[in-house]
């Protein structure tokens, strides 16, 4: 896989909260096929303008904001220009908003979501949390195929309790709900600030899914893929957040629902990150 080009990008601030930022990304990606030196080379080209309204009048807290909003609203877009054009059009959203409870204690809600459409519209993939320290991943692998997939494929987290890459599709949509509360935070100044430094509880609920241009939602077992029965994934849990070492530690254990109803064995899952 190779790849190169540029970006150019500016940002306009229309107040203390709020800026619209555009861009213009041109990229060549090849692919070759090592295992079969004679197949011919795959490559492609896009030129991407993409223009995104962000607001973030959010308060912070010691992991994330407590109280305020956070959106923002892309656009994006691909004209077929060359042999090797691809052509897409694309919309992408996060929302997220903070309700302050009192001292350290808030609830934290967020919905994000994509729609892709053209000849060659791009993937989303849901499951799992980023920076996932011991992952694994659905039947399906990783969703990688062509040139523009390492480019433009793009996550939708979190939906813990699941493997990475459990759906995908060129729409998906995610809603997550926390409620965030101390836990021993006085050990801050205590024997062993390292280990217990700043220790943030709280309680989740995932949700999410992501189909194909059709409104099709598929999965995968022992290698066979079909239509899923549950187009919808759920999970609860409970987590913990550590600055541990300095660094934003994530613990937490997640139920999924199974598909023929009930909720899984815990899943354990040991990440990096303060928010969602």
């Amino acid at each position: 896989m190779r790849s190169y080009g540029g970006l150019v990008f500016g940002t306009y601030a229309f107040s203390r909260y709020s800026r619209l930022d555009a861009g213009l990304q041109i990229q060549a990606m090849s692919r070759d096929n090592i295992d079969v030196p004679t197949m011919p080379t795959l490559s492609r080209f896009v030129t991407m303008p993409s223009v995104s309204y962000v607001l973030d009048n959010t308060v912070g807290g010691l992991w994330a904001p407590i109280d305020g909003t956070r959106l923002n609203l892309t656009a994006e877009a691909s004209p077929p220009i060359g042999g090797g054009g691809l052509s897409f059009a694309t919309l992408r959203t996060d929302v997220r908003h903070y309700i302050h409870l009192g001292g350290s204690y808030s609830i934290a809600v967020r919905g994000s979501g994509g729609l892709s459409m053209g000849a060659n519209p791009q993937k989303f993939f849901i499951g799992g949390v980023d920076n996932w320290f011991n992952r694994f991943f659905s039947d399906q692998g990783w969703p990688f195929q062509n040139p523009e997939d390492f480019a433009f494929i793009r996550p939708g987290f979190p939906v813990r309790g699941y493997a990475l890459n459990e759906r995908n599709g060129t729409q998906y949509v995610v809603a997550n709900a926390e409620l965030r509360f101390p836990l021993l935070f006085a050990l801050q100044a205590g024997p062993i600030p390292a280990l217990f430094q700043g220790l943030q509880g709280q309680i989740f609920f995932d949700m999410g899914g992501a189909w194909d241009q059709n409104g099709y939602a598929w999965t995968s077992r022992g290698g066979i893929l079909s239509e899923a029965t549950n187009p919808i994934l759920y999970s609860t849990g409970i987590g913990i957040r550590s600055l541990a070492l300095g660094l934003p530690l994530r613990f937490d254990i997640a139920w999924r629902q199974e598909p023929a109803g009930g909720f899984s064995a815990p899943v354990y899952l040991f990440s990096l990150g303060a928010d969602f």
